[in-house]
């Protein structure tokens, strides 16, 4: 068991007027699972796969394209996080960030500020993770 998702659940349900359960986490067990499989099984199915071709391709071409500074740089994360956060918005919610754009680059733009998000939630999840047992 993760101990993250056992932080997460009494983080909320010590705020029922927030949220009105513990979440959907894999400690549900059956539930979780049951959701879970729902969603995979449909992710996984080759004719839907294909429906998501177009947008992924054209969001890669977008990536290669746009930032050309790529050699240059050594560290990658920056560049990869945006496509990652563009390509999970396009499949997930078939919304385009336009993340690599000057615009998007900037630290206030509103994907500058989820990726940002993104990494301090997952600081957090190993911290509880692999911090001090209790």
């Amino acid at each position: 068991r993760s101990r993250h998702h056992l932080a997460l659940q009494k983080y909320r349900l010590d705020r029922p007027h927030i949220y009105n359960s513990g979440g959907l986490l894999p400690t549900n067990g059956p539930e979780w699972w049951r959701l879970r499989s729902a969603f995979q099984h449909s992710l996984s199915r080759i004719q839907d796969v294909r429906l998501f071709l177009r947008d992924t391709d054209q969001i890669i071409n977008t990536f290669v394209t746009t930032r050309p500074l790529l050699s240059k740089n050594k560290d990658f994360i920056e560049e990869l996080s945006r496509l990652f956060l563009e390509l999970t918005f396009a499949i997930v919610f078939d919304e385009n960030l336009n993340s690599f754009s000057d615009k998007e680059l900037k630290p206030d733009s509103l994907s500058s500020q989820l990726i940002s998000a993104a990494l301090t939630a997952n600081s957090c999840v190993l911290a509880t993770d692999n911090g001090p047992q209790l």
